[in-house]
């Protein structure tokens, strides 16, 4: 055993043999390496998410030593660091709903470590829930729908009813005005929450309509209410003529005429029916039919500058009943 001597130059280690008088100087080369890698997200999460698995991607740098080099460890809700074995890929499987909070470090081989990063986000998978209060059945034109919507992770982000936004209140309620046309309504609220996650709930609202009219009156009541007609209401050729553009309107319909060639259209939701003045034909939703089968001499006509309609004729075709009271020479229309 020679005694060895050993000093360092120039970040080497010399190792000098001093046997036999003589010294053999052995170098040794040293790499040293004190500076920690970096290490960034690719693709972090939204802060509330509709998904349970997915992969998050990171970035790793070191001045000294290779990226494959490099190990990623991850903390996932406290759980202690583990090393991931995707290279520089974590993915995630089968998360709980609620929040999930992560943390990344990078280590190198020379056992220095990098800042943790911290990852947060919300998992969302549950819809909102829409709850509704509103009358099935009224005679009003309009009426308020109330309701609520609520979501317990990611909150509510927006709502619509018929496609119409809604404002929704702290407390998750909502409250909305709308207009009714006679019959049946559909009404449709939707809600997506700040997750994506998205829901719908239909109700229907009925609405009940009883018209009536007397003839040589210029006043009809719709559910009660008088209303004004621009002319009243005659018998001609055993049948009733009445001013119809009102009497649409007032059920939520819309009248059209064409000057050049005396024709009435009438729409209502989903009907259609064309009329042409002194014609005892029509056309309802594309198909022709005669006014009256009885009574060819029934016709739409023009009276002190008013277009008369038969009253029975257009009301049926419209889905409503029509009821005549000889006595009383009372008309009743309703749904």
């Amino acid at each position: 055993m020679y005694p060895l001597g050993i000093f360092v130059r120039d970040k080497k280690i010399y190792v000098a043999d001093t046997s036999n008088s003589r010294v053999q100087v052995i170098p040794l080369s040293i790499f040293f390496d004190i500076i920690p890698p970096k290490i960034s997200v690719q693709n972090s999460p939204e802060r509330f998410i509709n998904e349970n698995s997915f992969n998050i991607t990171f970035k790793v740098s070191d001045d000294s030593t290779p990226q494959d080099k490099i190990n990623i460890y991850i903390n996932i809700n406290g759980n202690g660091f583990n090393k991931i074995s995707g290279g520089d890929t974590l993915r995630l499987i089968n998360l709980s709903e609620g929040p999930c909070r992560i943390f990344a470090k990078a280590v190198d081989p020379a056992g220095n470590e990098s800042d943790s990063i911290k990852i947060e986000f919300v998992v969302d998978l549950t819809s909102p829930q829409i709850n509704l209060n509103f009358p099935e059945i009224t005679e009003n034109k309009k009426v308020k729908l109330n309701g609520s919507i609520s979501d317990g992770l990611s909150g509510v982000k927006e709502a619509k009813i018929n496609g119409n936004t809604v404002k929704i209140e702290n407390n998750s309620s909502f409250s909305a005005d709308l207009n009714l046309n006679p019959g049946l309504n559909e009404i449709v609220v939707e809600a997506v929450d700040s997750a994506g996650n998205k829901t719908s709930k239909s109700a229907n609202i009925y609405r009940k309509v009883t018209m009536v009219l007397k003839v040589g009156q210029n006043k009809f009541t719709v559910n009660g209410v008088e209303e004004s007609l621009d002319a009243p209401s005659i018998i001609k050729n055993v049948r009733t003529l009445v001013p119809m553009r009102v009497i649409i309107e007032a059920l939520g319909g819309t009248v059209i005429w064409e000057n050049s060639n005396k024709k009435i259209t009438i729409l209502l939701k989903d009907e259609k029916i064309e009329l042409w003045v002194g014609k005892n034909i029509a056309v309802i939703n594309g198909v022709m039919k005669l006014i009256d089968y009885l009574n060819p001499d029934v016709v739409p006509e023009i009276i002190n500058g008013r277009t008369i309609l038969p009253v029975r004729f257009v009301a049926t075709n419209l889905g409503f009943n029509v009821q005549w009271d000889n006595a009383t020479k009372t008309i009743t229309i309703n749904n």
